[in-house]
């Protein structure tokens, strides 16, 4: 169990908590130890490298330290230090910095920090810098270089999804189209919201959406899952745009926002979902 839910295997290694010592480790896929519990906390197994955390100690919301004599029901880690290990546990960097943002999958080792604008470097151990992208900057260079300058149709269906969700004022409900039939539909106001973008109307934010399982899990996109049936954010991020319109005075109208909720894809990003508060889509 990890916070109260059954823990998935992941890269076939799973954690496991000695509850003598109150820290982590990990079996292999047949139950034997192979990383010792050594860590006070610890995230799964990604691209054969975890982030652990050492030495922290539990500390109670109120600020009193958590012990089985004091025992809260809401605490955070506090102090410690958190590294980047392999899976022989071996520490690759220390003190990391860990940004939930990561796409462990892009990593590449270089022997100088490098300057591409979409990933963050960090050095190691060794000396080498290990480059990853950052899915937030990956995502709103895409957005501002190439959804942003969809000017027809088919240059916008070209950075949209099989199928779109999107709200129905008129139903008050969550409605799923074909992309060429939302499109066909739909053509009119969504070229527009894209002249509004270029012209400066929209103001808009972007951050991370927590996919909405039990909506998005079918047959068609499985591949989004893994075998414990939770969404693999690691390497598929949602993103939520937020906008904003602005009055004529050029102030930003609070009440009336629009979403574009956008998936990385095996083919990039894609738009999958829309809220477009005053229009009926």
């Amino acid at each position: 169990m990890w916070d109260n839910a059954p823990d998935c295997e992941h890269e076939e290694k799973i954690r496991f908590r000695d509850k003598t010592t109150d820290k982590v480790g990990f079996f292999d896929k047949n139950g034997h130890k192979i990383i010792p519990a050594l860590y006070s906390d610890a995230l799964p197994f990604r691209n054969n490298m975890a982030v652990v955390l050492e030495n922290a100690e539990r500390v109670c919301w109120g600020g009193e330290k958590y012990s089985d004599k004091k025992k809260c029901e809401h605490w955070s880690w506090k102090g410690g230090q958190t590294h980047l290990i392999n899976e022989d546990n071996e520490i690759l960097i220390e003190n990391f910095k860990y940004e939930r943002n990561l796409d462990w999958f892009s990593l590449k080792i270089m022997g100088t920090k490098g300057n591409e604008l979409i990933r963050d470097s960090f050095k190691g151990t060794n000396g080498k810098y290990y480059s990853f992208i950052n899915f937030e900057k990956e995502f709103k260079h895409w957005f501002e270089s190439n959804f942003l300058i969809s000017t027809n149709i088919n240059a916008l269906r070209d950075n949209c999804f099989s199928e779109i969700t999107f709200w129905s004022n008129r139903k008050s409900d969550w409605i799923k189209k074909d992309i060429n039939d939302f499109l066909a539909k739909n053509k009119k106001v969504l070229l527009q919201q894209m002249n509004d973008f270029r012209q400066g109307i929209l103001s808009y934010s972007i951050q991370r959406y927590p996919i909405e399982p039990f909506i998005w899990r079918n047959a068609q996109n499985k591949q989004y899952f893994d075998l414990c049936e939770n969404y693999k954010h690691w390497q598929n991020p949602v993103f939520d745009v937020v906008v904003s319109y602005r009055n004529k005075k050029g102030i930003l109208e609070l009440d009336a926002k629009n979403h574009f909720l956008f998936l990385k894809t095996d083919d990039g990003y894609k738009l999958i979902s829309l809220g477009l508060k005053g229009e009926e889509l």
